[in-house]
């Protein structure tokens, strides 16, 4: 089925974004990465966030009953896209941060 396509992407994305970027599920997780940290690190996270949305609001599941499989495994993935999205909206503050405090005074008007 198109969900179980879906939430094996996403579960395996998950598990990559997890294993390569550990510490990935902490909200102050980000306030410890370089800018360059951050930069290889949030694509992977996004990709995550995308997928989970994918599979989360299939048509297939939109209806599901929370009692049935598919309708626990959609109330999971969206946990997860939900905790995903506040991490990433942590990280963005200081993405930029960093990114202004390393901006030579030459490229400033």
């Amino acid at each position: 089925s198109r969900f179980l396509r879906s939430y094996s992407a996403f579960m395996q994305q998950r598990a990559t974004t997890y294993s390569s970027f550990p510490g990935g599920d902490d909200a102050e997780h980000a306030q410890s990465l370089s800018s360059q940290e951050m930069v290889d690190e949030l694509p992977f996270l996004q990709k995550s966030i995308d997928l989970g949305i994918q599979s989360g609001v299939s048509s297939e599941v939109g209806c599901m009953p929370a009692n049935t499989l598919q309708g626990f495994a959609q109330r999971l993935i969206l946990r997860d896209v939900l905790v995903m999205s506040f991490n990433l909206m942590k990280a963005m503050p200081r993405l930029m941060d960093l990114f202004f405090n390393d901006i030579s005074p030459e490229f400033l008007p």
